[in-house]
C-alpha cells in the first residue's frame, strides 16, 4: 500500500506501469490513470449528475440546477453524439 499526495508524476513504486493525470477542482482534487500494458482508463468522478426529480430537497435540487450539474446528461449525449458521428 501506498501513502502518499499524488502528483502530476506518479510514484516511483508505479512509474512506467501507470500515467496519472490529476484534475485540480473547487472542493476536491482527484486523479485519473491509464495503466499502459493493458490499455485501461481508471478514471474517478469527474462528472456528476444529479437528476433534479430525484433530490428531495428543494433548496439542493435548486443548487444542484444553479451549479450546473443537472444539464450534464444533456452535455454527455452531445459529446457521445459528437464522437459517434
Amino acid at each position: 500500500m501506498i501513502h502518499e499526495t499524488l502528483a502530476d508524476a506518479p510514484p516511483a513504486a508505479w512509474e512506467g506501469a501507470f500515467d496519472q493525470c490529476v484534475a485540480p477542482g473547487g472542493f476536491l482534487t482527484e486523479v485519473d490513470f491509464l495503466h499502459r500494458a493493458s490499455a485501461t482508463l481508471i478514471v474517478t468522478d469527474l462528472i456528476e449528475n444529479f437528476e433534479p426529480r430525484r433530490v428531495a430537497n428543494p433548496v439542493l435540487r435548486w443548487l444542484t440546477r444553479v451549479a450546473g450539474a443537472a444539464e450534464l446528461r444533456r452535455a454527455l449525449r452531445w459529446i457521445v453524439r459528437e464522437q459517434s458521428s
